[in-house]
């Protein structure tokens, strides 16, 4: 009698696995919770730098304030830069919106996109888009850095999203 109740358990369950893979299947479809469709959550860096930008509880987010929003990471490496204290400035951002990006200076005359590595680097954007949530504390970019300041050189491609926590 025992057998036959452990058998009539195995049985049942396997009766409920095509309902469980349905389930765990929609459920790997939908986007994680609190992220959009699409989020990564990181930003990506490409041409003369290469790297991730992950945007972790630990990253700093200023949000909104003042026109300008930083992105900040302690401990961030992009190849070939040895710097490891990496920034992200959104310059004249005063609300939530889409925004084009066109070629500025670092001055901060134009709304733009400066990544910045420690004091020594900073690459300026040229063109792009740049999505901002209310508050800043929510974004996408995908933009061109092709200008420069200080020693950086090349161009540089930053495309991504980012939640603040």
């Amino acid at each position: 009698m025992t057998v036959r109740n452990h058998e009539s358990r195995t049985f049942g369950m396997l009766r409920l696995l095509p309902l469980v893979l349905a389930v765990s299947f929609a459920a790997a479809l939908l986007p994680a919770s609190g992220a959009g469709a699409g989020s990564t959550n990181a930003i990506t860096v490409s041409g003369a730098l290469k790297g991730t930008l992950k945007v972790v509880p630990r990253v700093t987010c200023s949000g909104l304030n003042s026109g300008q929003e930083t992105l900040s990471w302690n401990s961030a490496k992009l190849s070939p830069k040895k710097a490891q204290a990496w920034s992200i400035i959104f310059n004249k951002v005063t609300r939530p919106g889409t925004f084009k990006l066109v070629p500025s200076t670092i001055l901060h005359t134009k709304l733009n996109v400066v990544l910045m590595g420690g004091i020594a680097y900073a690459w300026v954007s040229s063109a792009g888009k740049l999505t901002v949530g209310k508050g800043g504390m929510t974004g996408s970019i995908n933009a061109t850095l092709g200008l420069h300041e200080g020693t950086a050189t090349g161009t540089v491609y930053l495309k991504g999203s980012w939640k603040c926590t």
